[in-house]
């Protein structure tokens, strides 16, 4: 008798962890009416422009999460799976990203316009050198694809 009470003890816990993997792969799930989007954040300043740093979740890459600058002042770190957004005032301003090598991507020099709102997705690639780690360059979304870019990520807010 206590052979068969251990395997539907077995059993039981089977089922049990079944259904926790099942909640948690459900709660990954991107629920649309909680997508990240710009119109979350507050009206831009008179005399600002805003600058949206988008980081796609990438599964099955390394999870580095590099600093941002601008003009070589640091901004905010950039995880996967986010959004967040910076004001600034009117001027020209280099982006850049924390890499290991040097890369004709890892920044961008764009002007800003008072009452401009622009978004810089950051990307990674994991085939960089071994003794080097992930190489992350930034780039410009299209305005078409911005949407769908920010639907499953989290809104952090400004940084």
């Amino acid at each position: 008798m206590s052979f068969r009470r251990a395997i539907q003890g077995s059993a039981q816990r089977a089922v049990e962890t079944l259904l926790a993997g099942a909640l948690i792969v459900l709660a990954g799930i991107p629920n649309p009416s909680l997508a990240a989007s710009p119109d979350q954040a507050p009206p831009l300043v008179a005399g600002q422009a805003r600058v949206w740093f988008l980081r796609e979740l990438n599964p099955g890459t390394a999870m580095h999460a590099p600093m941002l600058y601008a003009n070589g002042a640091a901004l905010a770190i950039s995880s996967e799976g986010t959004v967040f957004y910076r004001d600034f005032p009117p001027g020209t301003y280099a982006f850049a990203v924390d890499n290991c090598r040097p890369d004709s991507n890892r920044s961008l020099t764009i002007p800003l316009d008072a009452g401009n709102d622009f978004a810089l997705r950051v990307q990674q690639d994991d085939w960089g050198p071994l003794d080097c780690g992930p190489t992350f360059y930034l780039s410009v979304p299209s305005p078409d694809m911005l949407s769908s870019l920010f639907a499953p990520l989290a809104y952090l807010g400004p940084r």
